[in-house]
């Protein structure tokens, strides 16, 4: 009985720490980043880069006020620094045209299931 007892708060103290951890987790995820509702999503924006080479998105919020992602697209910006995804394009796709367009048909799927 001594044993599984043992067992037991040792179990209970493992999932307190790991709670502990999803608790700091989450504030820092809070903190450092803007977190809004899918249904606050009023379109998506897209942009293919033929510089670098990348199919860029951004969530729409307010039309008509956000900056379009062609506007937003910055080459060199380093990843922390984006508030946008940024997809690189395989070089092994022949229509990269069609590739976006399936892409971006993916990301509103998440958004607003089709």
């Amino acid at each position: 009985m001594s044993d599984h007892r043992s067992l037991l708060e040792w179990q209970v103290s493992s999932l307190n720490q790991q709670l502990a951890s999803c608790e700091i987790r989450f504030s820092d995820l809070l903190l450092n980043n803007w977190i809004f509702s899918k249904g606050a999503i009023q379109g998506i924006s897209g942009y293919v880069c033929k510089i670098c080479r990348t199919f860029s998105l951004k969530s729409v919020i307010v039309p008509g006020y956000d900056m379009t992602m062609e506007r937003k697209h910055r080459c060199a910006d380093s990843p922390d620094r984006r508030s946008y995804i940024v997809l690189p394009i395989p070089l092994d796709i022949p229509d990269v045209d069609y590739w976006a367009a399936q892409t971006l048909l993916d990301q509103v799927n998440i958004y607003i299931p089709i």
